[in-house]
């Protein structure tokens, strides 16, 4: 607990008054301020106050029972999949020179991945055919696609990242 921390607590007294349910709605929006905090550090993910507005346990977590199909959503979901991006972040490279090993010419990011890389396009066609046609831009895709609302999109994110994983670190290693 920070210093900043304990001066919003209230006083013992005050909390000898409350009953359980006072101190589980306290303790709860004490964690949902925390962790607006968190999700609103572009450290932590540029994408994932996007798409993640309220404090929930994620659906996928559940929905996916393959671990290998879990893993892989989470990891793009916090963008914690295999990139010249997560690897310039941990080497300090800048931005503008985290390409793709596609030989594109582009960054790496999290929409050049998903929705254009051309090392992933032999299966990439069942991830775009969950998107609705009335989604204009590549953000308002990633949105959809990251969201978890439903599964079926979940389950196709979850294959196509998994499947691109395996892939990209065939096509490094050669």
């Amino acid at each position: 607990i920070s210093f900043s921390t304990f001066s919003m607590l209230p006083s013992l007294n005050e909390i000898k008054s409350w009953n359980f349910s006072k101190i589980q709605t306290w303790v709860y929006a004490q964690d949902s301020l925390h962790d607006k905090k968190v999700v609103n550090c572009t450290r932590f993910s540029s994408w994932y106050s996007k798409f993640k507005y309220h404090r929930s346990f994620s659906r996928y977590l559940n929905d996916l029972t393959n671990a290998p199909l879990r893993k892989a959503f989470t990891s793009l979901r916090f963008q914690t999949f295999p990139s010249a991006m997560l690897q310039g972040r941990f080497n300090r490279i800048p931005q503008d020179r985290r390409l793709c090993p596609c030989g594109s010419n582009q960054i790496e990011d999290l929409i050049h991945y998903t929705l254009y890389c051309p090392l992933y396009v032999s299966f990439r066609s069942r991830l775009h055919s969950v998107l609705p046609t009335t989604l204009e831009s590549d953000e308002d895709r990633i949105k959809f696609l990251l969201a978890d609302v439903f599964p079926h999109v979940t389950l196709s994110v979850a294959t196509f990242t998994f499947l691109s994983i395996i892939i990209r670190k065939r096509f490094v290693a050669d």
